[in-house]
């Protein structure tokens, strides 16, 4: 039985909330400064690729999906 596309996506946005959590907590609860230091990770992630993708293609395509 192959696993539910929503449900699937439904868990990975919980899991990513509670990363986010996570991140805002190890910053003494300052959301902002939390925020940051997880994008900077995903950045690094982005660049970490072997050449697939960069941190400037995934900026681009962050600010085409959020509008």
């Amino acid at each position: 039985m192959a696993a539910d596309p929503f449900k699937a996506r439904q868990q990975l946005r919980a899991d990513l909330a509670e990363l986010a959590r996570r991140y805002v907590a190890d910053h003494q609860g300052d959301e902002l400064d939390g925020l940051a230091a997880l994008g900077e990770d995903l950045l690094r992630l982005a660049d970490c690729t072997e050449g697939r993708t960069s941190w400037l293609a995934l900026l681009t395509r962050l600010q085409r999906l959020s509008g």
